[in-house]
């Protein structure tokens, strides 16, 4: 059964499998970020940002970011779990935010939490049925092989060489990749 604040169709589409990861070429330096939503109907989606000068951290936070925005959006299947190869991410996410919130944004050694700003914004966009426990970490050879920050173009915009890795990976396991 499909989860999502609004009803759901019958027989639309549902969000099976998800993924994000971010890259910067130095740190800081020019980064990009990438998502996927991969359906049960097969279709892929893709999102994607860039940052002339921000933080491999920044840049995975935006990615997760974007993913739980359109997420919200869209009919998803229970069990959902959101891949990245961001241990980082997961652990703010899952086990840290709690604590920086209740010692006003502070770390356990007392110094200001990095990314306030991402971090606030992605606690305000969790979703019920993809809380806690559900992110699955891979390692970054899982989803990109030596993958960087390229220029496209003559305007100097930075993509995400990875998305087409993380687009592989959907499409390879199919159905059974939501749920491993």
């Amino acid at each position: 059964m499909p989860s999502k604040a609004s009803p759901a169709v019958e027989d639309a589409p549902v969000v099976v499998a998800a993924a994000c990861d971010g890259a910067c070429r130095g740190n800081p330096g020019p980064g990009g970020w990438g998502a996927l939503l991969r359906f049960s109907d097969g279709r892929v989606e893709e999102l994607g940002g860039s940052e002339a000068q921000t933080t491999n951290n920044r840049m995975e936070l935006s990615a997760c970011l974007a993913l739980l925005e359109r997420l919200q959006q869209l009919p998803r299947a229970q069990g959902l779990a959101i891949r990245t190869d961001s241990k980082y991410l997961i652990d703010g996410f899952t086990r840290w935010i709690n604590g920086w919130k209740r010692k006003g944004w502070r770390t356990a050694s007392g110094s200001a939490v990095l990314n306030r700003d991402l971090w606030e914004a992605l606690d305000a966009a969790r979703l019920p049925d993809v809380a806690r426990g559900t992110f699955q970490y891979r390692p970054s050879g899982y989803f990109k092989h030596g993958a960087t920050v390229d220029s496209a173009g003559e305007l100097g915009v930075q993509t995400f060489d990875g998305v087409r890795e993380l687009k592989a990976i959907l499409l390879k396991d199919q159905c059974k990749v939501a749920y491993n």
